[in-house]
């Protein structure tokens, strides 16, 4: 499965915002992966912590308003051109149709909707906690 050209279209998480929170800082980090560091630009709306580990990786990085019903909100780019989008809420609802795709955290299983009348497949994204992408940003430095 091409995650960054899924990646490119938006990604929404649905589902408990820890474990939502978690796959987001995975599937944003494989998006930064395959960004130009010089023109890596990131624009996140959420809780401080999660833009802070974002601040320090970007040359670029805006902050925006999170928009009703969304925990978090992230958008990474080269430049102006897009390299992903996730967005994570607690409910699908609140996603509303801006994602191409939508991850559903059920209670055995995630799920990936490509929304487009493909019957969801079940996925096992990466985990990634918060001290652990403050170390890969650390660790990577704009």
């Amino acid at each position: 499965m091409n995650v960054i050209g899924i990646l490119r279209h938006g990604i929404g998480i649905a589902g408990v915002p820890p474990i939502g929170l978690a796959i987001a800082r995975g599937l944003v980090i494989d998006g930064i992966r395959h960004a130009d560091p010089a023109s890596l630009a990131i624009q996140a709306a959420g809780p401080e912590e999660e833009r802070a580990w974002l601040r320090r990786i970007a040359r670029v990085h805006r902050t925006a308003p999170l928009p009703p019903g969304l925990v978090l909100a992230i958008r990474v780019g080269n430049g102006e051109r897009a390299v992903g989008a996730v967005l994570v809420a607690e409910r699908e609802t609140d996603l509303g149709d801006r994602p191409g795709s939508i991850l559903r955290i059920g209670l055995e299983t995630i799920e990936l909707d490509r929304r487009d009348g493909s019957p969801p497949v079940a996925v096992a994204p990466s985990l990634v906690g918060l001290a652990e992408a403050q170390a890969w940003a650390r660790a990577h430095v704009a």
